[in-house]
């Protein structure tokens, strides 16, 4: 198994807070009976380029893009 550095962690760390954010943030604003689309898609965007930067540090597909 490699070793991380703590900047690393820290990084990965912060990715994995990031996506879970965007993600509560795309379902929230889903979830109002008046819902902005144009909202949810940009928060699906920014999801997706912070779980795309996740997966090319681990090396996998560890989280899935809205947009694929």
């Amino acid at each position: 198994m490699a070793k991380l550095s703590k900047k690393q962690a820290k990084q990965i760390a912060e990715l994995i807070n990031s996506c879970t954010c965007w993600t509560i943030g795309v379902k929230d604003e889903l979830a109002k009976p008046n819902f902005d689309s144009q909202r949810a898609r940009r928060l699906m965007e920014y999801h997706d380029r912070d779980a795309a930067e996740l997966n090319a540090i681990l090396g996998v597909q560890a989280v899935v893009l809205y947009n694929v």
